[in-house]
């Protein structure tokens, strides 16, 4: 789509943003978590959580900050959960 400066961008395409690259990740790792808890550790297995970030998430892009800065919390949501669950089993990723 056409980039443009945020007061110019349209409220509901701000929300499709951070609810399709934050609050969906987000829920979606939250309500599978528990299932994959209950089914690593056995024979050595281990769970596997893989986010898609951006390498917007490192940049400073005019006209798309909303969504370089959806992709850095995807990243950042990424490692702190990482460092939350590697012991328990479960590796999680951001792809950049």
């Amino acid at each position: 789509g056409d980039t443009m400066n945020l007061h110019n961008v349209p409220e509901s395409l701000l929300r499709d943003i951070v609810n399709v690259n934050n609050l969906f990740p987000t829920l979606l790792t939250h309500g599978a978590l528990p299932y994959m808890l209950e089914s690593v550790g056995g024979a050595g297995t281990r769970g596997l959580i893989i986010n898609v970030s951006s390498m917007a998430a490192h940049l400073r892009l005019p006209l798309i900050s909303v969504y370089c800065a959806s992709k850095a919390f995807t990243r950042n949501f990424s490692m702190s959960l990482s460092a939350e669950y590697i012991n328990k089993g479960i590796d999680v990723l951001a792809v950049n």
